[in-house]
């Protein structure tokens, strides 16, 4: 019987805490799935990036190669599987996560390294409650996005 898969989502929740990641983006969920990788990795060499093929949601990284938005690989015995490390991903109510597929349907071939300096962002002031105002929700997403072309 394979070893039970460790369970590290306090690694998640703290890296969440550690910076200011926009889970409701696709380059918000690869950012923070790079850097949880990196540390859940240095905690165990068999956590790595999830590569995915092009016609899969996927990220690019800075070295050109694809890998899941948002989630991890777990490697054992030549097999792999999935960790879910964002749930809801892409939306606004995305979160920090740690859910493990039920079947391996990866090998290491479906895996890389995580061998990425720190890109995680600055942390900013810890973000205000979500407002039930839609009004103030729409503004507030604007302001996000002015700050990011800006950025850019």
């Amino acid at each position: 019987m394979a070893t039970p898969i460790p369970k590290l989502k306090a690694i998640i929740e703290q890296v969440y805490g550690d910076g200011s990641y926009d889970l409701s983006s696709l380059e918000g969920c690869g950012a923070f799935t790079r850097a949880c990788a990196m540390r859940v990795y240095n905690e165990d060499h068999r956590f790595v990036m999830l590569m995915k093929s092009a016609g899969r949601t996927h990220v690019v990284d800075a070295k050109g190669r694809r890998h899941a938005v948002d989630a991890l690989l777990f490697l054992e015995d030549g097999k792999g599987t999935s960790i879910d490390i964002i749930g809801k991903s892409r939306t606004a109510d995305a979160k920090p996560a740690w859910t493990v597929d039920t079947v391996a349907r990866y090998t290491a071939d479906d895996g890389f390294v995580p061998d990425y300096s720190a890109d995680a962002p600055e942390p900013e002031d810890p973000p205000a409650p979500p407002s039930s105002d839609l009004a103030e929700r729409v503004a507030a997403l604007e302001r996000k996005f002015a700050a990011l072309k800006a950025a850019l």
